[in-house]
């Protein structure tokens, strides 16, 4: 019964990150370039967007270690290419939170106090850590599937 609910928060967890991922990193940033006709950076509402989604980030991050630990203790892999798909599931688990956390921690705090030029800077940057943060999520999602 623990495996079936582990798996289910396991899913709905990974859902939830890459999901939240995929919609700040394709669709808002079209939306960004599209609404902020004088290329000023729109601070109100990326500020309000990361005030809204940080307890679901953080908490599905939280959900997918425990969830995926606990998976991982029932049912240990065998072979050899268990192990390595094993290897790259925690891998690309590591740098989906590295990604994240560097994120909340650096870069949303330096583009809430700079200019607008600097701001669109960064964003690039924390866009290009969202995009290998979206495939890490899917990368290690189908390696979920097939192991």
């Amino acid at each position: 019964m623990i495996f079936k609910v582990a798996l289910i928060v396991h899913v709905l967890s990974t859902i939830a990150w890459v999901g939240g991922v995929f919609m700040a990193s394709w669709i808002d940033t079209r939306t960004l370039k599209n609404i902020s006709k004088d290329n000023s950076f729109p601070f109100d509402f990326l500020i309000e967007q990361g005030r809204q989604i940080f307890p679901f980030v953080y908490f599905a991050i939280v959900a997918v270690l425990i969830s995926g630990t606990i998976l991982t203790l029932n049912h240990l892999p065998a072979q050899t290419n268990q192990w390595l798909f094993w290897f790259a599931k925690w891998g690309a688990l590591l740098i989906m939170t590295i990604n994240t956390v560097f994120g909340t921690i650096v870069t949303w705090p330096k583009i809430q106090f700079s200019n607008d030029q600097s701001a669109w800077v960064l964003y690039k940057g924390y866009k290009i850590r969202a995009y290998i943060t979206f495939l890490c999520g899917i990368l290690a999602s189908v390696l979920g599937i097939l192991s």
